[in-house]
């Protein structure tokens, strides 16, 4: 065989027997236990407060809850926004406070 189809089939051996031969990551651990949240809402809201205080954060990219009518109350729906990797609640503004808004709901913005 010529030379130009010998060298991409020794690569493509070395890629792949690298491939299985390389690290193998260790097994996750999961764990089926939910963690204790506050029954109060304001409880609540002071418990993302402080948790979002220890890890760094860009300025207003923390997690909260945006209330209905601005009164920390329980509401039929409640919206979980979820945004992407490296993103915050803005990429999807104002759109999801306006699906909040439109059902009644209180918002949980997500960090």
């Amino acid at each position: 065989m010529r030379k130009r189809v010998w060298v991409p089939l020794v690569l493509i051996a070395l890629l792949v027997i690298t491939f299985f031969v390389g690290p193998v990551p260790d097994e996750p651990v999961y764990s089926n236990q939910l963690p204790q949240l506050p029954s109060s809402l304001t409880q609540l809201q002071r418990y993302i407060e402080q948790s979002e205080d220890s890890m760094p954060t860009r300025e207003d990219n923390q997690a909260r809850i945006v209330w209905y009518d601005s009164v920390p109350t329980v509401t039929d729906f409640s919206v979980i926004y979820l945004h992407g990797f490296a993103g915050s609640y803005q990429d999807g503004y104002p759109l999801n406070v306006s699906v909040a808004d439109s059902l009644g709901a209180s918002l949980y913005l997500s960090l």
